[in-house]
């Protein structure tokens, strides 16, 4: 939610999370003061959930986890600053564990049982390659970022374990896993479904466009997509699969992604080490809430955002309503010397925020 809030409705003594309804109830956190320290920021948007049984977990650009007392009024339990906005969350071996993958590229992992700080470990393998996710795959974490890495983290301690390239172009926007599999997705529309924990590519599943989130429960793959769009739901089993106008119509409109993936080779399986992200400490990587300290909002603009970069802290963004996302991006890159591939990240969080004030 973009006031970082979060609303449920009881339906059948389950708890479904809901975008807006009359009959949830609604609860607040993210972005309020810790301990009755400042704000961590000034942006609130829940970016991420999980649930399993009665746990449910929260994550949000103002770098907070929060678990939710979803059964009373009681408040949540609000984990962190972390170093920066938290781009996923997972929940490990029953609820005892739980990691969260960080806008820098950092992995955390903490006992959401326990009060905080709980902390069991922190990876900074993958840091300066943002994650985009993280998942549960055969017993490990697994994670996507923008260096078109998926990798695989010890569940135990931390440790990197390989990494693999799906081989497509672009940032990867989302990752899932399962008992024996991790698929992940991103700009060029292309879903790599890779063994795990072998992380050899096991297939590739055109999507009609860019894919922005993937969840998987037994045959059945659900893809979210780019807006104009929507979602499509896959399944490996040939008896439920769709038949008629509708899916021939989704097969075409899978060709341009089926055609590119039919050109992409296996690349070799990155090993420990060698799947650790190669700009560590450069400039650049997602938008993410945070600076120390931020500067003051700027008060010539109707948006104003400190924003951290890994490895540059302490800038700020600004913009009016009605300004073009992508000229945004062009000009906060341009102003700050920051490359150009780096667009993409900035231009989202542009149309997040705007999309959240609307």
């Amino acid at each position: 939610m973009g006031d970082g809030s979060c609303r449920a409705a009881e339906m059948d003594d389950s708890w479904l999370f809901l975008r807006d309804a009359s009959a949830a109830n609604c609860y607040v956190g993210h972005g309020e003061p810790i301990d009755g320290q400042a704000r961590p920021t000034n942006a609130q948007n829940v970016s991420c959930v999980a649930c399993e049984g009665d746990l449910v977990l929260t994550g949000s650009w103002d770098r907070t986890v929060i678990k939710w007392n979803v059964t009373n009024d009681a408040p949540g339990t609000r984990y962190g600053p972390f170093p920066q906005s938290i781009t996923g969350i997972c929940i490990l071996q029953g609820g005892a564990k739980c990691a969260v993958s960080i806008g820098d590229g950092t992995l955390a992992c903490f006992d959401p049982l326990q009060p905080p700080p709980s902390t069991l470990w922190t990876s900074d393998d993958a840091k300066g390659a943002p994650m985009r996710g993280c998942c549960s795959a055969a017993g490990c974490v697994g994670t996507a970022s923008n260096d078109g890495l998926v990798r695989l983290f010890n569940a135990e301690t931390g440790s990197l374990i390989r990494g693999a390239r799906t081989g497509a172009e672009g940032y990867l926007y989302a990752v899932c896993g399962s008992d024996d599999a991790i698929y992940a997705g991103g700009e060029d529309g292309i879903v790599t479904k890779f063994h795990a924990p072998s992380l050899q590519v096991a297939l590739r599943v055109p999507q009609p466009a860019a894919v922005w989130s993937l969840a998987v429960y037994g045959p059945h793959l659900f893809c979210g997509l780019d807006d104009h769009f929507g979602a499509v739901l896959w399944t490996n089993n040939a008896t439920e699969a769709l038949e008629g106008p509708v899916a021939t119509s989704i097969e075409a409109s899978c060709h341009e992604a089926a055609t590119k993936a039919a050109l992409l080779v296996p690349e070799p399986v990155l090993e420990g080490a060698a799947a650790r992200a190669s700009n560590q400490g450069a400039a650049g990587g997602e938008v993410s809430m945070g600076g120390t300290p931020p500067p003051p909002p700027n008060p010539n603009y109707d948006f104003s955002f400190p924003v951290e970069l890994a490895g540059r802290p302490g800038l700020q963004i600004n913009w009016n309503r009605g300004d073009d996302p992508n000229m945004v991006a062009i000009q906060f890159c341009d102003d700050n010397g920051i490359p150009r591939d780096q667009l993409g990240d900035v231009a989202v969080f542009v149309q997040n925020v705007m999309a959240s004030q609307s």
